[in-house]
């Protein structure tokens, strides 16, 4: 999220979060299955360094009834942007909607995945408004990366590739929010849930 007209006071962040939590309670735990929860809420300012974190650990749980799907499975939701550019565009993937929002077991439903769409969406216009010193103005994807540099050799003596930071990182607002109907994997999800090594 973009903001301003001033750099955010920890007030201003712990602001932000209690707007971010209202509305992570209200939208949130309909979408996920009462086998899901919504762990804890953290809001960072990433324009410093040194800017303030605000976090909620509270906790949300599910409330949707059916049966759950696997912890690796998610409704991936697309964050468009106007910039062209080649490499990977900006998304979230998320551990909504369970087996009865699915016929084929790789598809959405087209109904139970644009409810979700609009209630992230509806989620993401609750919070542009002005909270303390600051005013939210869009949602934004910032690109901290830029290209790629030959790295070290790694242990079977291929080439990594160096993702160098962008020294002036390009800000674009996100346009349109668009559920991808193709069911997204997320293996990162599986490791921690079950102790393997992320």
């Amino acid at each position: 999220m973009s903001y301003g007209p001033q750099d955010a006071t920890a007030g201003d962040i712990s602001s932000v979060l209690s707007a971010v939590t209202t509305s992570v309670g209200i939208r949130f735990p309909a979408l996920m299955n009462a086998a899901r929860s919504c762990a804890a809420v953290r809001v960072t300012d990433l324009t410093l360094k040194t800017a303030p974190v605000a976090e909620d650990t509270t906790g949300w749980p599910g409330t949707r009834v059916g049966t759950p799907l696997p912890l690796n499975c998610s409704l991936n939701l697309h964050f468009k942007v106007l910039r062209r550019y080649r490499g990977g565009k900006p998304r979230i993937a998320l551990p909504w909607l369970d087996e009865p929002d699915t016929t084929d077991g790789r598809t959405w439903n087209s109904a139970p995945m644009n409810t979700a769409a609009t209630a992230f969406t509806a989620h993401v216009n609750e919070l542009k408004t002005t909270h303390g010193n600051i005013t939210i103005a869009n949602q934004v994807n910032v690109g901290y990366y830029f290209g790629q540099t030959a790295g070290a050799l790694d242990r079977t003596g291929r080439q990594n590739r160096a993702i160098p930071p962008n020294p002036a990182p390009p800000v674009d607002p996100i346009v349109q929010i668009v559920p991808n109907q193709i069911m997204g994997s997320s293996r990162r999800r599986l490791r921690a849930h079950t102790g393997a090594p992320a």
